[in-house]
């Protein structure tokens, strides 16, 4: 799929669950959709960013140059392109 310039032909994202981390534990929420550790059932819900994601995939969300600052200042601690 070429999209904005970019040939994109897959993407990963890290996990799409909560999942434990060997430094960190539980502690750090990294998924898109939550687990309810503390739920016998380990109910999960869907966060934001799978309503995101879900939407960037069908094509009906954009990524504004805007976007890609803030996430790569969130990152880098840099607000460069």
């Amino acid at each position: 799929m070429i999209r904005n310039g970019s040939d994109t032909r897959g993407y990963f994202v890290w996990s799409m669950i909560d999942v434990y981390e060997l430094l960190s534990g539980y502690m750090y929420s990294y998924g898109m959709y939550h687990v309810n550790f503390s739920d016998p059932s380990l109910k999960r819900s869907p966060k934001l960013s799978a309503s995101w994601y879900t939407g960037f995939l069908n094509g009906t969300m954009d990524v504004s140059p805007q976007d890609i600052t803030q996430m790569q200042s969130h990152f880098s601690g840099s607000s460069s392109l």
